[in-house]
């Protein structure tokens, strides 16, 4: 009669332990009828039972092992993935964000945290709606979330999410105390301290992660309508600082964290301050110096629908399904900086300018491919409230002010470009002046000369406003100045008071263009 064969029932999925020592007792039961049958005496059958216990064991513990290690092997090849969500309301959820798709998904899970009323989290838990660390509405639907779950569902692995996020909070409560005071900025007195509550919460859940990580993997920001008079470089700068203090503190990775920054809802009222805020995410995807972050993502809103007719700030509860999903989109795809959209009356040429008040031509840029951005430290040019401008900028008085554009443009043969400002000089007794001009190079990109405009005079309480074309000598057009004859590429710069007095020149910069 063949030997029976019994099976390993460790490797069974469905073996509990009921089911193994049965399985145990039928084996002993099948060798003591054996016995039996051979006329062993008790103890021998006693002796061949106990054997096969210890060759039972040893399989057992063989086996025991071998699930570990593929547990084991399982975890390194799909290791835990923890997303840090921060923002405002969009992130948070308001009561009316109702709908959208709140099936739960046991592999995503959260940190039962709870920004207001602000308590420290204890535990991961089961990402659920109307749950901590989401609002308390039932039936209220969150971005991150979603994003969480469709993470999950592409990657097949477990998600944990850290919420922080409090609607109607400025930048500014993101950041330490340190930061905002060596930066002359100041956190509105409504404002909770994010900062020190997002540390907490990063300190307390990571170890409690499977593998212990000391970083996110995920960093998603949506952000910015309680900043919406910050101009683009203004907002670049303050989020450069957020994720530069979150690096610095080791809670993000340059070459291992994807950023994830959301667009603003696209609104009737918030449309100038949305284009600033989408041109300001950007300013950080470009440039390779330490500025930017390589792996910087935007997450667009473009087609999603407002929780109400008259809300153009909030998302609509079904949307905010479609937000985490772009969120997911970003994620899993390579972007290449964007150009900056023209805003009109922003300084947002080209993405931002370089700030200087020394001209420095020969090194205001290395090479037409990388275009890399230019920091000069010298920065003198501060931001205000005019009655007559609005929000503006201002080039101090007695002192040359150039301002060189982000990138250079290779000098087209036919078309014109165009450069315009807006200045206003509110001095009562003395003229301000100010030139548009180009920094040109040859083919081989070296810097050949600068070609100015003559400066135009700002008597004082007037405003002025002007503009010039470049152009090919070539062009068949009327060009107010032309390129030198070697000349093959160019970059804009603006200039205020160039013979180094004069009076201070409040201006915006309408984006130049190609005519």
């Amino acid at each position: 009669m063949p030997k029976p064969n019994y099976g390993l029932p460790v490797f069974n999925r469905q073996t509990t332990v009921q089911w193994h020592d049965a399985e145990i007792n039928r084996c002993l039961a099948a060798i003591w009828d054996a016995a039996v049958v051979a006329n062993l005496d008790g103890p021998a059958a006693e002796a061949l039972m106990e054997e096969f216990r210890d060759l039972w064991d040893d399989i057992q513990a063989w086996a025991t092992q071998v699930a570990a290690d593929a547990a084991d092997i399982r975890s390194r090849l799909n290791p835990p993935i923890v997303v840090l969500a921060e923002g405002q309301s969009n992130f948070r959820t308001i009561p009316e964000q109702i709908g959208g798709d709140l099936t739960v998904n046991p592999s995503v899970l959260a940190w039962n945290s709870q920004a207001a009323p602000m308590a420290d989290g204890t535990a991961w838990v089961t990402a659920t709606p109307g749950q901590n660390p989401f609002i308390g509405t039932a039936g209220a639907n969150n971005a991150a979330w979603q994003f969480c779950k469709e993470l999950q569902r592409r990657t097949g692995r477990k998600v944990y999410l850290i919420l922080a996020a409090l609607g109607s909070h400025s930048i500014e409560a993101f950041m330490n105390a340190s930061d905002l005071t060596n930066n002359g900025w100041t956190k509105p007195a409504g404002d909770a301290d994010l900062f020190t509550f997002v540390m907490a919460q990063l300190a307390a859940a990571l170890p409690l992660v499977p593998g212990a990580p000391t970083s996110v993997d995920y960093l998603l920001w949506h952000q910015g309508e309680a900043n919406k008079e910050d101009q683009v470089e203004v907002y670049a700068k303050k989020l450069r600082t957020v994720l530069k203090r979150f690096e610095l503190n080791g809670r993000i990775v340059r070459n291992k964290t994807e950023i994830i920054a959301g667009e603003l809802l696209v609104g009737a009222n918030n449309g100038r301050y949305r284009e600033r805020h989408l041109n300001a995410l950007r300013r950080l995807q470009m440039g390779t110096r330490e500025d930017a972050f390589p792996r910087f993502k935007i997450a667009r809103s473009t087609g999603l629908q407002p929780v109400t007719i008259n809300d153009d700030l909030h998302f609509s509860g079904e949307d905010l399904t479609a937000l985490g999903k772009r969120y997911a989109d970003a994620a899993f795809t390579e972007q290449v900086p964007a150009e900056m959209d023209p805003v009109s009356c922003d300084l947002s040429v080209d993405g931002g300018l370089g700030w200087a008040t020394g001209l420095v031509a020969a090194q205001t840029h290395k090479t037409y491919s990388r275009r890399e951005p230019v920091y000069l430290a010298d920065t003198t040019i501060t931001i205000e409230d005019n009655a007559t401008l609005g929000w503006c900028y201002v080039a101090p008085q007695n002192v040359t002010t150039n301002l060189p554009a982000r990138k250079i443009y290779r000098v087209d043969p036919y078309a014109q470009f165009l450069m315009s400002i807006e200045a206003r000089n509110d001095h009562p007794t003395d003229d301000g002046s100010f030139s548009l001009a180009v920094l040109e190079y040859d083919a081989a990109m070296a810097y050949l000369t600068l070609n100015v405009m003559t400066a135009q005079t700002i008597a004082p309480g007037t405003t002025a406003r002007f503009w010039a074309t470049f152009g090919h000598s070539g062009n068949g057009r009327t060009n107010h100045r032309s390129f030198g004859a070697n000349a093959r590429y160019f970059s804009p710069i603006w200039r205020f008071n160039p013979a180094g007095t004069g009076a201070g020149v409040r201006f915006n910069l309408p984006n130049p263009r190609w005519i």
